[in-house]
């Protein structure tokens, strides 16, 4: 589709990589020189261009905006709203507990937001 890919392992190529999606999102941000930056999770289902337009669109019309999380139906095997177990007993009880101004996103485990 006309991206650049770029590995982990070519930005800062001095400082050892470690496991994770931490480790990959902050290197990418050496990648790139936009002034918005928006990342999308690469296994979700039936996606479309409207997922990228719909969480940069704040960013682009309200100045006051700087962060955007996405939000959506987690479907558990066909039944929707049932998925999403981990966000509801241990993400969001510990955010409320710990650093309950961040107790409002809803999906605090999805990757898909912008800034």
């Amino acid at each position: 589709a006309g991206a650049r890919v770029v590995h982990r392992d070519a930005v800062l190529p001095r400082l050892p990589t470690l496991p994770g999606k931490g480790e990959v999102l902050w290197r990418s941000l050496l990648a790139t020189s936009g002034e918005i930056v928006c990342f999308v999770d690469a296994d979700l289902r039936e996606f479309s261009a409207d997922f990228v337009s719909g969480i940069v669109g704040p960013l682009l019309t309200d100045p006051e905006v700087h962060f955007v999380k996405a939000m959506y139906d987690r479907p558990l095997g066909n039944a929707a709203g049932q998925g999403g177990r981990v966000t509801e007993l241990v993400a969001r009880p510990l955010l409320n507990l710990h650093w309950p101004r961040l107790a409002g996103f809803v999906q605090p485990l999805g990757g898909e937001y912008a800034v």
